[in-house]
């Protein structure tokens, strides 16, 4: 394509309006909308299904990796095997 035939960067781009600043506007979300985060909560099992996987991990990198797969902080992984051992 030439430089004759090439669209104008208005062509290629969405519009986007720019507000009063000339900043391009951001998404902003609805204040309507309340978005209320909630803790995950896991079940006992799950807890010693981990803390079980876990001990079992002899290579380095096998815990993160685990804990990563999951999505967990190993914090939260320390504090389980502590409540185990203590009952």
């Amino acid at each position: 394509m030439s430089h004759a035939q090439q669209p104008s960067i208005n062509e290629q781009q969405p519009s986007i309006e720019p507000n009063v600043n000339r900043q391009l506007k951001a998404a902003v979300p609805d204040p309507e909308v309340v978005v209320s985060a909630s803790r995950r909560q896991f079940s006992p099992s799950y807890k010693r299904q981990i803390v079980a996987e876990a001990e079992q991990c002899s290579d380095n990198g096998q815990i993160g990796a685990l804990l990563r797969q999951e999505g967990l902080y190993s914090s939260r992984q320390s504090r389980w095997r502590q409540a185990q051992k203590r009952g």
